[in-house]
């Protein structure tokens, strides 16, 4: 049984992924029908302290997969990451316009004390890929062959092969990336800081 303050750590933030090339994958505010969505988590594990990127994508029927969604989980331990900065949105002028052409990205965003949001926090995560381990992302499978549940007719959703592309590209190599993350009651600045506290 995890001890109480590892506890605290495991908390899961929806967030967009802004990889080096200007690629999104993911949004802050997802539906049941969201097709790509990025989670993020903060916790022990065996081999310690570590920070989790979950990608969620729609798989197409013949992969027979539960609720047709494929899942891949990135752990990174402490000797991947190299650097980090947490910071609120606090200017929309400031963001990329490919991040806030996500899905209700200003809306979350702006939403600092309503609904029980605290609108969303950029942070920036140095990577390299000794002291990661992948489950589910380096593979051969193609995301193709999707049919369209109401019309029985196939159905292309390119998107779903590019984000996980995009993200196999990015985990094979050192480099930067920036999570804009839909903060929550819990904050991301704390936990990801209970993280950081652990690994010293």
């Amino acid at each position: 049984m995890a001890e109480p303050e590892q506890e605290k750590m495991s908390f899961m933030y929806r967030s967009i992924a802004l990889i080096p090339d200007g690629q999104v994958v993911g949004s802050v505010h997802g539906n049941d029908e969201s097709d790509v969505t990025v989670k993020l988590i903060c916790r022990h594990d065996p081999l310690g302290p570590v920070f989790e990127v979950k990608l969620s994508v729609v798989a197409p029927t013949h992969m027979n997969l539960r609720e047709d969604k494929y899942h891949s989980t990135s752990r990174l331990y402490e000797s991947a990451m190299t650097n980090y900065t947490i910071s609120p949105v606090e200017d929309l002028n400031e963001v990329p316009r490919v991040v806030r052409n996500t899905h209700k990205f200003d809306a979350v965003a702006s939403d600092v004390n309503g609904g029980g949001k605290q609108g969303v926090v950029k942070h920036t995560l140095g990577f390299r890929p000794e002291g990661a381990t992948h489950e589910g992302l380096f593979n051969t499978l193609l995301f193709t062959g999707y049919i369209d549940k109401e019309t029985d007719q196939p159905l292309e959703k390119p998107w779903v092969q590019k984000a996980i592309n995009n993200l196999r590209t990015f985990f094979s190599k050192d480099g930067e990336i920036t999570f804009y993350i839909r903060d929550e009651e819990v904050s991301f600045c704390s936990t990801f800081g209970q993280l950081r506290a652990a690994l010293e």
